[in-house]
């Protein structure tokens, strides 16, 4: 398949690897970085002079416009758009992105549980979960150099400071408990960066923002990919993504977070072999790869539907 992909290319490695994913699987991606008004000036002329499939898509209130317009001069041509961000209600994300969400032929979303307000929202038109997953070749167990990333017994990278989901609360007791034990960073680690520190990590800490709604947070596949050992907040149905306790653990209260801390910092055999469980079942089953065929084989049904 002929695939015109619309995403961040330069800012995030998320873009990259779905195109790497994509063309794993045999398709041909072009590319229009939504972030570069140059090229997202050529999202309309691209998708009108080549016969692309399907054009993909994502969480930019700027392809609102170029698609509305292609709807008009291209109503042949799919319309499909990949959110890889989760907030607690859809009208969180404005009515710009609303619109954008409403319009387009298929919506695919990493948050399961916020499936049926898509449905309301989009007249009952196919929505269908796919989360993100991690990249081989960033993701993985690397060779790291001495000196290089930074050794912790406990690890979290991400949004620490955020009042709305009790995680503010939760990093400031975990800091005041372990020091400099913990290193908690605020700044965004990718690729290389986050695979090292995660392997330098005793236990990695994971954060579902929505204990409520079925979703998945997007760096636990990152930290399973990178051979590290999670330890994070449960989320609805993670069951049915990974063996608790064989892949992974688990924690729904803080108190029973800093027990389980304590547990596995003192077993290395039994974290290394969760730890070994976990790298296997992300790449097994948890790449961008893995459900990037989802998205492909959705598109398929819809398209064989119409």
């Amino acid at each position: 398949m002929k695939v015109l992909l619309a995403m961040p290319m330069k800012v995030m490695l998320t873009a990259s690897s779905i195109v790497h994913a994509l063309e794993l699987t045999g398709c041909v991606v072009t590319t229009c970085d939504t972030e570069c008004e140059k090229s997202l000036r050529t999202l309309v002329p691209k998708a009108i002079r080549h016969d692309f499939d399907f054009v993909l898509g994502c969480k930019r209130g700027s392809l609102l416009k170029p698609f509305l317009t292609l709807r008009n001069r291209r109503p042949d041509l799919p319309l499909l758009c990949w959110n890889m961000d989760v907030r607690p209600r859809l009208k969180d994300y404005g009515s710009e992105l609303l619109k954008l969400f409403a319009m387009v032929d298929i919506m695919f979303t990493v948050a399961e549980g916020q499936i049926p307000a898509y449905q309301q929202l989009r007249d009952m038109r196919p929505t269908v979960y796919v989360p993100q997953g991690c990249d081989p070749r960033h993701d993985n167990r690397f060779a790291y150099r001495n000196g290089e990333g930074r050794q912790s017994d406990i690890f979290f990278a991400g949004d620490y400071k955020r009042k709305r989901d009790g995680r503010a609360e939760f990093f400031s007791e975990l800091m005041g408990r372990y020091g400099h034990r913990a290193w908690i960073t605020q700044g965004k680690l990718i690729g290389r960066e986050h695979a090292v520190a995660v392997q330098r990590a005793k236990i990695c800490l994971g954060w579902v923002a929505d204990p409520v709604n079925a979703m998945r947070s997007q760096r636990d596949c990152k930290i399973l990919g990178a051979g590290g050992f999670l330890l994070t907040r449960r989320g609805v149905g993670i069951e049915s993504h990974f063996k608790i306790g064989e892949e992974l653990e688990v924690f729904d209260t803080p108190g029973e977070c800093f027990e389980k801390i304590e547990y596995y910092l003192a077993r290395h055999e039994e974290r290394q072999r969760i730890a070994d469980a976990g790298f296997k079942a992300a790449h097994e089953r948890d790449t961008y790869e893995h459900h990037v065929l989802t998205l492909l084989w959705a598109f398929l049904e819809w398209r064989d539907a119409a």
